[in-house]
Formats: C-alpha cells, sequence, structure tokens
C-alpha cells in the first residue's frame, strides 16, 4: 500500500526535525487512519502494542506507523501534516523511555526560546 501525504501526520523524531527542535532523527513515526492501518493489517503487516495500549505497524527497518494516537493537532510544514508539539510531547510522555524525556526536555528549551525571542522583537 502506497501512503499518500493526506493519509497520515507526521509524529515524535521527524515531526521534532520539521519543527527546527532537533537536526536529526534515526527512524520515522506516523500516524494514519484507521481505514489506513486496517488495511496494512489486511496487507499482512504485524501488530505490535506497547504497554500503553497503542498499536502500530513496522513498515520496515526505519517506519513505525501508529494507529490509536490523538493527533488532532497539527500542522501543515513543508506539506506534511505535522503533529504539534504539545502532542508529541504527550506521546513522548506515554512512551516514558530515557530518550523520550530528553526530548521532552528539547522541546521544552524550544518553546521556551521561541518565546524569548518572540518577546524581543
Amino acid at each position: 500500500m502506497k501512503l499518500k501525504k493526506e493519509d497520515y501526520s507526521v509524529i515524535t523524531g521527524p515531526a521534532l526535525v520539521l519543527h527546527g527542535v532537533k537536526d536529526l532523527t534515526s527512524d520515522i513515526d506516523l500516524v494514519c487512519s484507521c481505514d489506513k492501518f486496517e488495511a496494512l493489517i489486511i496487507e499482512g503487516f504485524q501488530v505490535k502494542v506497547l504497554d500503553e495500549g497503542s498499536r502500530y505497524i513496522i513498515l520496515d527497518d526505519n517506519v513505525d506507523i501508529y494507529d490509536s494516537l490523538n493527533v488532532d493537532d497539527f500542522i501543515i510544514i513543508e506539506g506534511y501534516y505535522v503533529a504539534s508539539l504539545n502532542v508529541i510531547k504527550e506521546h513522548k510522555r506515554l512512551l516514558g523511555r530515557a530518550k523520550d524525556f530528553q526530548d521532552i526536555r528539547m522541546i521544552d528549551d524550544f518553546l521556551s526560546n521561541s518565546e524569548k525571542s518572540e518577546l524581543k522583537d
């Protein structure tokens, strides 16, 4: 199945790159509609479940597609639907890994520096 830009939203690491919070990421995390997610299952992709209940599919070594994330809050960056920084922070809190807490600190620093910059202008 080929996903079109409008079929998914970019989340976590690659979203942080698109927002300008960090320079690089090692993988791509996306969230798609329930219909597209179910179509991937029908195609034979295996579903994995995180401890907190989120379902995801490993599309390949570097691409995970999630199903049950709340990504109502997004913006368009470079033509891609991208989760807001608040959505990313919440998802990373749920994941609760050391690297996620590091990313949360980066987001907070980025937002703090952005607010300071706006005050100077």
